[in-house]
């Protein structure tokens, strides 16, 4: 009497759409069919590219990962037995040409004693297609040659083209040296202006989100490139990684002066630079300011520091100029009619010009040696 064994074989996946990096389990199930048992019997199941194995688990026998073979043993008529394959999904796979290509896993009856009248249940396979999505990037900045101290609005936007549903996308922009962040505007998700991170959430395929990030433009960065780089992410792979990266620079302008003048009726020195931007009170500072003999011998100013007091004011705007005036005085005696030169140092900490200097001739007015003379000139020009 010949002994048969009609085995029959069936085999799932429990995620066919899974994301690169994730776990997947097949479920092998081979079941003895036949009127007698099934002896020494095995089952070939090679994992394909692209699947990196982590474990098996069986209730009958054991699975050998590196040569893909279930060792079953016997198995009573009636009788099923169960392999358990957990993999992972390769890191890259999407890049390598797998976006939307299926990939497809067998397992056959590759041994056993007995006859087996039923061959074509001796295989079965269990197919997923890795999910990936072409995200892309791209940022601008409104204005690539700020002032100092002026507001800068940075727009990124995210596109899905597909050819699946994008999900956990996230966009790393955090602000480089020289900026400080004001407020964001996203269309969806919220940015986290601490760490940069905006947590756009799922973007549909075809769907674009975009962010509108508003940051001021620090002191000291005057003439310096500013360049602020965004790049974004998701679960799903991304088959064109050459776009999702994306940069706008900035050159923030050096404040300039361009002129000053000293008005006699009040005593005021007042520095003109050549952009009128935000007048915040901190943002320049008066070193220092002295006098010094121009020319006439007589004078006889020693210690020039001592000689001048300055009490600076607080900037303003006239047209399209910066003004900052300070306020000036003489301490010294100096005679009448002398002919004087006054230079006024000064900080501006908007820009990376540590030092600006205003200088110009002027003379005593008429009335005698005193202290606390006003200068009389109109205008200090430039060297």
């Amino acid at each position: 009497t010949v002994e048969c064994a009609d085995l029959g074989i069936s085999k799932t996946v429990d995620n066919d759409s899974p994301d690169e990096g994730d776990a997947i389990t097949y479920t092998i199930t081979l079941t003895n069919n036949g009127t007698d048992t099934a002896t020494n019997v095995e089952v070939t199941d090679i994992l394909p590219s692209g699947l990196a194995y982590t474990t098996a688990t069986a209730n009958y026998g054991s699975y050998n990962s590196v040569v893909g073979v279930w060792t079953v043993g016997n198995l009573n008529n009636g009788a099923s037995a169960i392999l358990y394959i957990t993999a992972r999904i390769s890191e890259g796979i999407v890049n390598e040409g797998n976006c939307g290509v299926p990939i497809t896993n067998s397992a056959s009856i590759t041994a056993v004693d007995q006859l087996d009248l039923n061959a074509s249940n001796n295989s079965a396979s269990a197919g997923l297609t890795v999910q990936c999505a072409d995200l892309t990037i791209a940022k601008s900045v409104d204005k690539d040659e700020p002032n100092v101290l002026e507001n800068v609005t940075f727009t990124i936007s995210v596109t899905n083209n597909g050819p699946n549903d994008a999900t956990n996308v996230t966009v790393n922009d955090a602000l480089p040296a020289g900026l400080s962040h004001v407020s964001n505007t996203p269309s969806q998700g919220s940015f986290n202006s601490a760490t940069g991170v905006w947590a756009v959430g799922d973007l549909a395929d075809g769907s674009t989100a975009t962010l509108a990030v508003v940051a001021k433009v620090e002191v000291g960065t005057g003439g310096v490139e500013i360049t602020n780089t965004a790049d974004v992410t998701a679960d799903q792979g991304d088959p064109n990684t050459g776009d999702n990266l994306a940069s706008a620079t900035i050159i923030p302008v050096k404040l300039r002066l361009i002129s000053a003048s000293y008005e006699v009726a009040d005593t005021t020195l007042t520095l003109i630079f050549n952009d009128a931007i935000d007048p915040g009170a901190t943002r320049f500072g008066l070193v220092d300011m002295e006098i010094a003999n121009s020319g006439n011998d007589d004078i006889g100013l020693t210690d020039a520091y001592d000689c001048l007091m300055a009490a600076p004011g607080t900037p303003y705007i006239v047209g399209e100029e910066m003004r900052y005036p300070v306020t000036v005085d003489l301490l010294c005696d100096v005679p009448a009619m002398s002919s004087l030169a006054i230079a006024a140092f000064m900080t501006c900490r908007a820009s990376d010009i540590d030092l600006l200097l205003a200088h110009g001739a002027f003379s005593t007015p008429d009335g005698g040696d005193r202290k606390s003379t006003r200068l009389n000139s109109s205008h200090i020009p430039l060297s």
